[in-house]
């Protein structure tokens, strides 16, 4: 059987990640994500559900609540939206890049 382990994840002008890389790294085990929109002061819209959507969109192109393009572009910036997933199978390290303008 195949092992897979997600190593980390960049993402720009993704859902609601703006024109700034962000790194997201994922180490072994169980992880509990929490967040803040500095802006708003809560929880809602800082980005925590966007992770899940990552993988999905790196590796298939598209989302679990399978979004439309115009959707999945952060909606502020409108343009250069990149996904960069790194992972590892059986010891082979793997890079999928994706990307809408």
């Amino acid at each position: 059987m195949n092992k897979i382990t997600f190593q980390k994840a960049r993402v720009k002008n993704f859902l609601s990640y703006g024109n700034i890389w962000q790194e997201f790294i994922f180490p072994e085990g169980m992880s509990i994500v929490q967040g803040i929109d500095n802006d708003s002061g809560k929880s809602n819209g800082a980005g925590k559900s966007s992770i899940t959507e990552m993988v999905p969109f790196a590796l298939f192109g598209k989302t679990i609540k399978n979004l439309s393009q115009g959707k999945i572009i952060n909606w502020y910036n409108r343009a250069g939206c990149k996904v960069e997933l790194y992972f590892e199978v059986n010891g082979d390290n793997y890079c999928f890049k994706r990307g809408l303008k």
